[in-house]
């Protein structure tokens, strides 16, 4: 959405849903995000619910991936 009509440096993003990543071998959840996220023109605005990128590259929190990487290993 443009809250500046015409305006694209004003575009504010909304995403809401989940996404389930499985481990093909066993079929345990290895990682999951469901929520919803708001991202503006000076970057993320608000965040609600189990978000890993968000703890990843926001608050630097690589533990997230720790079910990724034991899946792979």
């Amino acid at each position: 959405m443009l809250t500046a009509p015409g305006d694209f440096s004003s575009a504010v993003e909304t995403q809401v849903g989940e996404n389930i990543y499985t481990d093909p071998v066993t079929h345990k959840k290895v990682l999951r995000t469901a929520g919803r996220t708001v991202f503006g023109p000076d970057g993320l605005e608000f965040s609600a619910g189990q978000q890993w990128f968000i703890d990843l590259f926001e608050n630097g929190d690589t533990s997230v991936l720790d079910g990724v990487c034991a899946a792979l290993s």
